[in-house]
């Protein structure tokens, strides 16, 4: 994450990467498993980063980001990690493939005090 906010310049294509990765090295540190919801096993991860949010299921899931968030960075909303650390962590806790899905171009959209993404995805994991 320090690594991402000294950047100048940060594509969304090189952002998902990093937070893919963050998010696997902060998987490790927070001691998250798996989990049987998606949809609680998403709002244990979120208070675990300090990240106060609801999170909605169905076919996709919406997650709800009130501010302050403590990944708010200049333009957060285009480099936001949370969609690819929330993501990552559901792919691995049940063993889906989980991907974040796009609003136009970007993956978080952001009215006022509040940010939101979706997760799409519940479907088996590809085999290697």
């Amino acid at each position: 994450m320090e690594a991402l906010m000294r950047l100048r310049v940060l594509t969304a294509g090189l952002a998902g990467v990093a937070s893919s990765e963050a998010a696997r090295e902060l998987l490790g540190r927070l001691g998250l498993g798996p989990c049987e919801s998606p949809v609680e096993g998403l709002r244990i991860l979120l208070r675990r980063l300090g990240v106060r949010a609801e999170v909605e299921g169905g076919e996709e899931l919406r997650v709800i980001v009130r501010q302050p968030c403590p990944f708010s960075l200049e333009r957060c909303e285009e480099i936001c990690p949370l969609p690819h650390i929330s993501a990552t962590y559901l792919s691995t806790a049940t063993g889906r493939w989980w991907g974040p899905r796009r609003v136009d171009r970007l993956f978080v959209k952001r009215t006022g005090e509040e940010c939101e993404y979706m997760l799409a995805g519940g479907r088996a994991a590809p085999k290697p």
